[in-house]
């Protein structure tokens, strides 16, 4: 189960590579003043008997420091898994398990170990689900900071930059730029001139955040930087201060070899230009570019509207969703967030350490969660041209017997956790009708285990709809299944909603994380 149980790891290593903010989050991510504190994190931090508050949250962060006190703690723990004594060595495993990455690397090398208690021990802790425990404690801590700055926390989470995983560098970021203030102004320019670029980068914005107009000197030149993500996050500092040589550099970040900063610089332009209309899908990347060129060279580009808070969102050009599952969920019956709920065996869905679990334990039937187009863009049907991309699984029960998979409209892309070749298929969702007969993949997909499926979607003029489908097995062999499926425009009827699904007989529950919508045009 170690798999599923650190999908919250999943979810943040997500978040960090689309360098996006769920729609959600976007109008938070940098409060100035302090705003209640978030239900979700302080209910994680009081779930691990951690008090909501600025010390609480400090202590948490203050484990992935790496000092000797800390290593010290980590070996004399794994030593105590050998203890004579039953009660010490079960306190020491709890301890081990609650450290989770952060005592990885001594626990893989004490499974080595000369005593069999150690190693036993050593091998449960590591396929033991809770070796996510630590990454979720330091997700709360930091959405706690984000909704409750602190100035105590700036030196600290400067610190934790370049050990943290890169996962958490955005969330620490946004922490970090809600804490600062005048008095950080000394440590934050020793910062921005820091050899490491997770430090620069996170630095170079809170510097301005905290000295205001006092800062430019310093941060001017930086947009001119040699590191792409360097000149990126200047531009977030200096947007509404410098506006002509900010946009300078935003319009070179457009052939920036890094697409996660290509599309942030392209979101931006979007932002300031009006070009293409927010309200409206993307269109060419390549013919909005040379929009955006000439909007630059013309008068409306001399005084743009000022951006605010929103110029520090790391949002991507043409995202229409990204649900991370990070608020904790007992029951779903009709809604989640932007997403709705339907099911016709009744029963509700859950969300636990950023999962959606829809339960096996229900009639034969279908349970899905569902985004429509209605609801994310206003229209009745999405673009004729998207990317669907999610993480899911299931659990072992009744292996072969009921599936997992995504709907676009009718049409339903699935396999079967846990079945020899997961038997990859499309059918229609209302009548089951096969679209595409079962398809053995290049592997059998693990069960409580999180595989990524990417699913292009396009239109074509006939009304049919290709399907390219790209499954990636989360069990770390690096095996990928591909496949590519036309269905007709009648299987498939109106592209208004995106499902995550479970159908079939009673047995293990279908696991999600990290779904994502973007405009296939934006790329």
């Amino acid at each position: 189960m170690r798999a599923v149980a650190r999908c919250n790891v999943l979810v943040w290593l997500w978040f960090a590579a689309a360098l996006t903010v769920a729609s959600g989050l976007v109008d938070r991510c940098l409060a100035a003043v302090p705003q209640p504190e978030s239900r979700s994190a302080a209910a994680t931090l009081r779930r691990y008997r951690i008090e909501p508050s600025t010390a609480g949250v400090l202590q948490v962060l203050r484990q992935w420091q790496p000092n000797a006190e800390g290593r010290g703690r980590i070996a004399r723990l794994v030593r105590e898994l050998g203890s004579a004594s039953y009660e010490t060595r079960e306190a020491a495993s709890q301890q081990l398990a609650a450290l989770g990455t952060l005592a990885e690397a001594a626990l893989r090398e004490a499974t080595q170990s000369d005593d069999m208690e150690v190693a036993f021990r050593a091998r449960r802790l590591l396929a033991d689900g809770r070796q996510g425990q630590a990454e979720e404690l330091l997700a709360a801590a930091l959405e706690w900071l984000r909704q409750s700055p602190s100035p105590q926390a700036t030196p600290l989470l400067l610190d934790l930059l370049p050990v943290v995983p890169d996962a958490f560098h955005q969330p620490a970021c946004e922490a970090l730029w809600a804490a600062v203030g005048p008095d950080d102004a000394l440590r934050l320019r020793q910062a921005v001139g820091d050899g490491r670029t997770v430090v620069r980068c996170a630095a170079i914005p809170a510097l301005e955040l905290a000295a205001g107009a006092a800062a430019v000197s310093d941060l001017e030149p930086l947009l001119r930087d040699g590191e792409e993500t360097v000149r990126l996050a200047a531009v977030r500092a200096l947007l509404d201060r410098l506006p002509q040589p900010s946009l300078a550099a935003l319009l070179g970040l457009l052939d920036a070899r890094d697409p996660g900063v290509r599309e942030q610089a392209a979101w931006l332009l979007q932002q300031v230009s009006g070009i293409p209309s927010v309200a409206g899908p993307p269109v060419d990347f390549a013919a909005t570019t040379q929009r955006w060129k000439d909007w630059a060279g013309s008068g409306a580009a001399r005084h743009p509207q000022p951006l605010g808070p929103k110029r520090l969102q790391a949002t991507r050009y043409g995202t229409i969703l990204l649900e991370l599952f990070a608020d904790e969920a007992a029951g779903i019956a009709k809604t989640y967030r932007q997403l709705q709920y339907e099911t016709n065996v009744g029963g509700a869905a859950t969300v636990t350490h950023g999962v959606l679990r829809l339960d096996g334990n229900r009639p034969d039937g279908d349970q899905r969660l569902c985004a429509t187009a209605q609801k994310l863009l206003g229209v009745p049907v999405f673009p004729r041209r998207f990317q669907i991309k999610v993480a899911l699984g299931g659990e072992s029960q009744a292996s072969g017997l009921w599936h997992a998979g995504v709907s676009v409209g009718n049409a339903r892309l699935l396999f079967h956790p846990g079945l020899n070749g997961g038997q990859f298929r499309v059918e229609r969702v209302d009548n089951h009708q096969v679209i595409m007969a079962n398809m053995p993949m290049s592997f059998t997909p693990a069960t409580d285990v999180l595989h990524e499926m990417t699913i292009d979607v396009a239109q074509n003029d006939d009304g049919s709809v290709r399907f390219e489908v790209l499954v990636a097995d989360g069990a770390k062999s690096g095996k990928q299944f591909r496949c590519s499926v036309t269905a007709s425009g009648k299987d498939v009827g109106a592209m208004g909603r995106i499902g995550l699904e479970r159908s079939g007989q009673p047995g293990g529950a279908a696991l999600f994380a990290a779904l994502s919508i973007r405009h296939a045009d934006a790329k």
